[in-house]
């Protein structure tokens, strides 16, 4: 897609994907308006500024010990943190589970036995009993999120969740300019399957923890149907910084409206190995001192 700055006249071509970008001549915005609203319904605008999300993840790095100081630090230098609207994938449907558990029943009987002086004495022993229970559940799907983007896998969008999709408004050029966006990379066939196995998994520990009576409960087996009944498309907002450590690179994600970090950090080699030097010194001192009190 190529289209003439706004500001300074210049021929601008949009990467494949891309439909915010800034000008490369005079940095000015530019969104490609036309094919952003054929394709996404709602953005939800940041609530999280960057200073704020560089604070965040200072403090999330900082609870890392045994990353390398250059890791810790050169996440949070030179604004590495962009603001990236990503699109999802947002469902909506219902869940209908049919389920067999068993439901384990604590009850007491008292026992009479012999202590080690010959006493007779009586206590309490629980026993369980257990039965056969079967059941049906239903669970309105609504929001039920999946990344469209390659760039952001499923697993750590999903540790960034949960975003406030009531603070989404419809699409609107302002709400994308300034901000690097991007069409959806992942199509709704297999969205849909992804949403499928996510519901069938989320049912599966809501029915086995809150929907089976009794003292005791073990889920036997669970048949989960997911009909999604509607599907659109939301830019969600997240802050991105990626760094190179060694032959890896390394990603750190906060989430635009709450804040919340996630991602990999890794462990300094050098941290751990002084770390158990010092603590065997440690224990042969303390063995030289033990020997000569003896």
């Amino acid at each position: 897609m190529i289209r003439e700055c706004s500001s300074c006249g210049a021929v601008v071509e949009f990467p494949e994907g891309n439909v915010s970008i800034s000008c490369s001549y005079c940095a000015s915005p530019l969104v490609d308006s036309q094919r952003a609203k054929e394709a996404v319904s709602a953005v939800a605008p940041f609530r999280i500024q960057r200073s704020v999300a560089e604070q965040k993840l200072k403090e999330h790095l900082a609870g890392h010990f045994w990353a390398p100081a250059e890791v810790r630090k050169g996440m949070v230098r030179d604004h590495l943190l962009q603001g990236v609207l990503v699109p999802f994938w947002v469902f909506q449907g219902v869940a209908r589970s049919h389920f067999t558990a068993g439901v384990g029943i604590h009850w007491w009987r008292t026992e009479t036995y012999v202590d080690d002086k010959g006493n007779v004495r009586t206590r309490q022993v629980r026993e369980t009993e257990w039965f056969t229970h079967s059941g049906s559940a239903i669970c309105a799907l609504d929001g039920q999120l999946v990344s469209a983007s390659t760039g952001l896998p499923e697993e750590e969008s999903n540790a960034l969740e949960p975003f406030d999709l009531g603070r989404a408004e419809p699409f609107d050029a302002r709400l994308v300019s300034g901000w690097s966006a991007e069409l959806p990379s992942i199509g709704r066939d297999s969205a849909d399957q992804t949403c499928v196995q996510e519901v069938r998994d989320s049912e599966a520990v809501r029915v086995a923890s809150r929907l089976i009576p009794g003292d005791e409960t073990r889920l036997k087996s669970i048949q989960t149907q997911v009909d999604i009944d509607e599907a659109t498309l939301v830019m969600l907002p997240v802050w991105m910084a990626s760094y190179r450590h060694g032959d890896e690179v390394y990603r750190q994600l906060v989430n635009g409206q709450t804040g919340l970090c996630v991602g990999e950090v890794p462990t300094s080699r050098l941290k751990v190995l002084t770390a158990v030097v010092g603590g065997l010194l440690v224990a042969l001192v303390i063995a030289h001192m033990v020997s000569l009190w003896n």
